[in-house]
């Protein structure tokens, strides 16, 4: 819907908005806020996650049945032993995610879609990535979310969100290693420094800003965290990292923390604003005219993505991991899309002049058109 309103209101359309600059300076703030929070879902997932934990809340709620109190005592057994039924979600998830970026690596080559090794690589992780937030909505919707198969796709989903964090830096890694050659290698420790400092002492600002906030004032909280967030943006840019991915970072390294709800909570107002402004300052720059002289390209490009993730992901679940049918092929349903984060990846990497200007006006309908589908697919989870 963003998209769709910035096309309209934008200059290839309508041309209501006359300062374009402080849209692109508001959507900035977008794309941090966007990211921050996707980091902090990946916390809150990994949080949530564990079996123990979900016994526990089960037990506490006094909802649980015989039965469930039996299979929650064996659950918690088989834990504390080191034995797990089934194999490992966030395994399954990376090696899905690996098949993925491979396959469509080969493809895109393959069929000449894009003119450089570079571009390959940058589309192909692109679209591997799907969206965990629409997933997770799904599953919502669907009343799966507390259930186990609800979890263990969550999970395979999430670790795509840990593999933001290198996708939102390669436009930079690349650029640094064309403009400075393999000595752009030697930029590589300022970014390790700052990567182990921050998992030092980031949990201990939220704990700093829990602290002073005795009263409950929710306004001074959510200026803490606003602030934290925009400072380990700002530094990862500093340092050669973009300043998306120290974003996204600044979630990730909250994980295990008791105040990520807190945080996401206090957040969320900010980043549904600002990153509706960010996907409608995305939506400005395509033109309706593109669209319909590449509506074929568009639309033969959203049915390779779809059928090459349902593809790839049924099958890897039910030949590898022995997963059944249904649930493998609705696995594959809800992966079917590309994530809203990639598309800061998209726009990035053309402002860097790694991918094409048509293909990146291309792949955000298509963006766009999977997103929209993407309930539709979520119905027969």
């Amino acid at each position: 819907g963003f998209l769709a309103g910035g096309m309209v209101v934008g200059p290839s359309c309508l041309n209501l908005i006359s300062s374009v600059k402080q849209v692109q300076t508001l959507a900035q703030f977008g794309a941090i806020f966007l990211l921050f929070e996707q980091g902090l879902l990946y916390s809150r997932i990994y949080s949530e996650s564990s079996p123990l934990l979900e016994s526990t809340k089960m037990l506490s709620l006094g909802r649980a049945e015989s039965n469930d109190i039996e299979n929650i005592h064996t659950e918690h057994w088989l834990l504390q032993n080191g034995i797990n039924h089934g194999p490992n979600a966030s395994l399954v998830g990376a090696v899905i995610l690996a098949l993925l970026i491979s396959s469509a690596f080969s493809i895109f080559w393959f069929i000449e879609y894009t003119s450089s090794i570079e571009e390959s690589v940058i589309l192909a992780t692109t679209v591997s990535i799907c969206s965990t937030t629409v997933v997770r909505d799904n599953l919502h919707l669907s009343n799966l979310s507390d259930t186990r198969w609800g979890r263990q796709l969550l999970q395979m989903i999430a670790v795509q969100d840990l593999f933001m964090l290198p996708l939102l830096a390669l436009p930079e890694i690349l650029e640094s290693y064309w403009l400075h050659g393999l000595a752009a290698f030697e930029h590589v420790v300022a970014p390790t420094m700052f990567v182990v400092i921050s998992m030092l002492i980031s949990k201990r600002i939220i704990s700093f800003a829990v602290a002073i906030n005795k009263d409950q004032n929710d306004e001074l909280f959510s200026l803490s965290i606003v602030a934290y967030a925009l400072m380990m943006a700002t530094i990862a840019e500093d340092l050669g990292i973009s300043i998306e991915a120290g974003a996204i970072f600044a979630g990730l390294v909250l994980i295990k923390s008791p105040y990520v709800l807190r945080v996401a909570n206090s957040i969320s107002s900010l980043s549904r604003v600002f990153g509706g402004m960010f996907l409608t300052s995305l939506g400005m720059i395509i033109s309706p005219e593109f669209c319909l002289e590449r509506s074929f390209s568009i639309l033969k490009l959203v049915a390779l993505v779809f059928l090459m993730k349902i593809g790839i992901v049924s099958v890897t679940l039910v030949r590898l991991f022995k997963y059944d049918k249904r649930r493998s092929v609705s696995a594959g349903l809800s992966m079917a899309q590309i994530s809203e984060a990639g598309l800061v990846v998209l726009a990035r990497a053309s402002r860097l002049g790694f991918i094409q200007r048509s293909t990146y006006l291309t792949l955000v309908p298509t963006t766009c058109i999977l997103l929209a589908l993407a309930p539709l697919s979520g119905n027969h989870l």
